[in-house]
């Protein structure tokens, strides 16, 4: 089944070398220009269907702890596998190595979840209930009506358990939220050798700065009165990404007749970003979205690409952070912060 313009709908993806170059030769897939094949099978955002298709960029580097989703026309984003019970990457990784890692595109369409994720249906529990079933039926033939019975309010007992344990952890808040700044302050805090925490604080700091001038960047890309309209828009590709207060007032607003009530204070990071990607006023990033630009790019699409990655890199995975490492990302953020702060005066001149 075609997917869009430009892939098809498939029942699973390769799993092997072989098996990915015989479906990127099917596709006609070309190599990007450092000769790395462009054949891409990832999950939509809503994790509904597995697409496969021609990847139109270069085959760049994603961080370790995260799996990709299909966003848009043909582009690519990373949510957080670090919570799966296997399967996550742990190490970075290209599009060229997804068949290594089936965790990341074996989802269960129908309860929109990754098989791997603790709060999805299992298929092996499915199977075995339905095997369990068949078995039952056939012995229920030569055993008295009333064991028959007394079997079936078992049976039936343990299925309700199971039932409610799974909707209990469904209903668990928090799941998707993406860490907050005291998480990070959290990680950076933790002492080991080469690292000094006057260093970290300064990282901290940083990035708390940064993450308000990315919100004072993002009032003027989307403003404060269209904020509304572009959330419940774009709610479906944002659903890792919402906080717990704004998935309440999400759901709060689809039952009322009142306007929802948002700011931009009420965006995280990857909400933001997402949202900004998706603007027609942000040029993508000089590698595309999703790809760590390299640092001679430095243009407004780069740098919000930064921001993500560093968030990424401190919220999303456990990097030990030696001396060198926490100097290079608060250099990095610095210039970030210096960069995007003259593009706000710019756009604020300009309206």
């Amino acid at each position: 089944m075609k997917y869009k313009s430009f892939g098809n709908i498939v029942d699973s993806c390769p799993r092997s070398r072989t098996e990915r170059d015989n479906a990127a030769s099917k596709l006609n897939c070309g190599v990007d220009k450092y000769g790395r094949n462009l054949y891409t099978c990832v999950p939509t955002a809503d994790l509904t269907a597995v697409v496969e298709y021609c990847f139109k960029s270069t085959a760049g580097l994603y961080e370790k702890g995260t799996c990709l989703i299909l966003v848009g026309d043909g582009d690519l984003d990373d949510i957080s596998c670090t919570h799966f019970k296997e399967g996550c990457p742990k190490v970075p990784f290209r599009i060229t190595d997804l068949y290594q890692y089936p965790a990341c595109h074996n989802i269960n369409a129908k309860d929109r979840c990754f098989y791997a994720d603790p709060i999805c249906p299992d298929k092996s529990f499915i199977q075995k209930s339905n095997e369990n079933m068949m078995s039952f039926k056939h012995q229920s033939l030569i055993v008295p009506s009333f064991t028959m019975g007394l079997v079936s309010l078992v049976l039936v007992t343990v299925l309700i358990f199971f039932a409610v344990i799974y909707f209990v952890k469904k209903m668990k808040k928090g799941r998707y939220s993406a860490p907050n700044s005291e998480r990070i302050e959290a990680l950076l805090s933790y002492d080991s050798t080469g690292r000094l925490p006057d260093q970290n604080h300064q990282l901290y700091v940083l990035m708390l700065n940064c993450t308000e001038t990315m919100r004072n960047f993002f009032d003027i890309c989307i403003p404060p009165q269209r904020l509304a309209e572009v959330v419940i828009s774009s709610r479906q590709a944002m659903k890792y990404s919402l906080s717990e207060d704004l998935r309440k007032k999400i759901y709060a607003y689809q039952d009322s007749s009142e306007p929802l009530q948002i700011s931009s204070k009420d965006l995280n990071i990857s909400a933001m970003y997402i949202l900004l990607r998706n603007s027609p006023s942000v040029q993508p990033p000089s590698n595309g979205w999703g790809r760590i630009p390299e640092e001679n790019q430095i243009t407004e699409g780069d740098d919000l690409e930064r921001i993500r990655q560093i968030r990424n890199i401190l919220a999303h995975t456990k990097y030990d952070l030696d001396y060198e490492r926490c100097k290079k990302i608060s250099s990095d953020l610095t210039k970030v912060i210096r960069r995007l702060q003259e593009g706000i005066l710019r756009r604020r001149n300009q309206l």
